[in-house]
């Protein structure tokens, strides 16, 4: 019929089952008997919650993930609904960490996400003649022949 709260609508004399339903609370339904010309008021002031306000925090600005949806990074606070829920803390070069969560209890909660791993790789850089300075990203790293296991992946820029 619409979004509460609504205006007076007309509905048909007899009796008609009335469910409210919100995503962050329990339906609402019940059963109402419409009589002619008579107005029916109802009022509902007791649904009932189904979600907890949940924080979560990682190291840094790690990018936080709640069910494949990103929330933002480094801390996140909203509501969650009651059930299974992963979260997923991501950053380029590191290796996801995954955990799944709960929630059954409507108390607010804190989760603390662990910080993805860096995921290393090895650069070797040689030269003639050798001893020519080595860039990596604009940054002095080195000299030639120059050997580091100790490079996040991904794309670089090497001078």
């Amino acid at each position: 019929m619409g979004v509460l709260p609504l205006d007076r609508i007309p509905i048909n004399s007899g009796s008609h089952k009335i469910t409210i339903l919100n995503s962050l609370y329990l339906p609402y339904e019940t059963e109402v008997v419409i009589k002619d010309s008579i107005q029916y008021d109802l009022r509902v002031n007791d649904l009932i919650q189904n979600y907890a306000i949940v924080t979560v925090k990682t190291v840094g600005d790690s990018e936080i993930l709640i069910d494949n949806e990103p929330k933002g990074a480094g801390s996140w606070t909203g509501p969650l609904i009651l059930g299974e829920h992963t979260i997923e803390c991501r950053k380029e070069s590191h290796r996801s960490t995954l955990r799944t969560i709960n929630l059954n209890s409507t108390n607010s909660i804190t989760y603390n996400c662990e910080p993805p791993t860096p995921i290393y790789g090895t650069i070797e850089v040689t030269s003639t003649p050798s001893d020519a300075e080595v860039y990596l990203d604009g940054v002095l790293i080195g000299t030639t022949p120059f050997v580091s296991q100790t490079i996040l992946v991904g794309k670089h820029k090497v001078r």
